[in-house]
């Protein structure tokens, strides 16, 4: 088990390090994986929160918010709603 874990740079958790333990044919339930990897301290390493790195250009012009108008006509003179679409009365 502690060499699965190591092959995976130490970042697989208990559940990769127990499909893997499957390829290799040895038969262990998924419960014990998690507890022999509790009992040996083999605890994967978990990801860093992501953070913004680049920088904002206070010269840049912001990006237009505005949803550009319908069209007319676009749909072949229906007005579609939330309902669905129909003809104009």
């Amino acid at each position: 088990m502690r060499h699965a874990f190591t092959d995976s740079d130490e970042t697989y958790g208990y559940r990769r390090v127990h499909a893997s333990l499957r390829r290799l044919g040895v038969q262990a339930g998924l419960e014990l994986v998690r507890a022999l990897m509790r009992e040996l301290g083999l605890v994967s390493c978990q990801p860093k929160p992501w953070r913004t790195t680049t920088v904002p250009d206070a010269a840049a012009e912001p990006t237009p918010t505005r949803r550009r108008p319908a069209r007319r006509g676009a749909l072949g003179g229906r007005r579609c709603g939330p309902r669905g679409c129909r003809r104009p009365a």
